[in-house]
């Protein structure tokens, strides 16, 4: 309809404004559809924290020098992104220390050397990446160490259970969490937007791909334990 193409357009000149203000580039994409994941995470949010959004908002402000990215291919683009975000804050933080700590090991990372990280920054894109394959020249530098099988072994990622998973167990810790009265008590999150979530995650099934979708009641269960825990509630 004339309605929601007027909508759609309104939404997509929203992305491109966002894509510029973060990154200086209204075309390059890193990550999600900014715009329609700002419409999801506000109608997530209690009326009192959604009134006070701009005072916190991940995308009121860069959160890195976009100069930095000027006249950089969208290869390199990504991997300064990837090295200044989520490296710190997802893979090593996450997945690497915090596991390691937990078991009492001390962890070592020897990609992340700084000589190897000074000569990766000025490796051309068509030696990282060529013909769709990934670590090309990476992957033709080890074959002269590894065996085949090891060295062309297909991807792999750790992706741990979410939260249909422990809907699914129905176990009685994420049901009080979930709960509307336990939602509202805390004030972080909006009681019927995390209801509606439930009944989706919990309708025949659904599933999340967890490496290219939000699990957006993980967070509120993040969030709500995390309250619990330190007895805390949005004044």
């Amino acid at each position: 309809t004339r309605e929601s193409g007027a909508c759609d357009d309104v939404e997509a000149l929203i992305e491109e404004e966002t894509r510029a203000a973060l990154w200086g580039d209204n075309g390059f994409f890193y990550e999600r559809d900014y715009a329609a994941n700002a419409d999801l995470t506000g109608a997530l949010l209690s009326d009192a924290l959604r009134a006070r959004r701009a005072t916190f908002s991940a995308l009121s402000a860069p959160p890195v020098d976009i100069a930095q990215l000027a006249g950089r291919s969208a290869f390199h683009k990504r991997s300064y992104l990837d090295l200044k975000l989520r490296l710190p804050d997802h893979l090593l933080a996450d997945h690497s220390d915090r596991v390691a700590y937990c078991a009492s090991v001390e962890a070592r990372y020897p990609f992340l050397d700084p000589d190897v990280i000074e000569v990766a920054r000025r490796i051309p894109p068509g030696l990282m990446l060529r013909g769709g394959e990934e670590k090309y020249m990476l992957k033709t530098l080890g074959a002269r160490y590894l065996p085949p099988d090891l060295c062309r072994r297909r991807k792999f990622s750790f992706v741990a259970q979410g939260s249909p998973h422990l809907l699914r167990k129905r176990q009685d810790w994420v049901m009080d969490l979930l709960a509307p009265e336990t939602v509202r008590r805390r004030g972080v999150f909006n009681p019927e937007t995390v209801a509606r979530l439930r009944a989706q995650y919990e309708s025949p099934g659904f599933d999340l791909s967890q490496t290219f979708e939000d699990d957006y009641l993980m967070i509120v269960l993040t969030t709500e334990l995390l309250m619990a825990t330190f007895d805390m509630s949005v004044a």
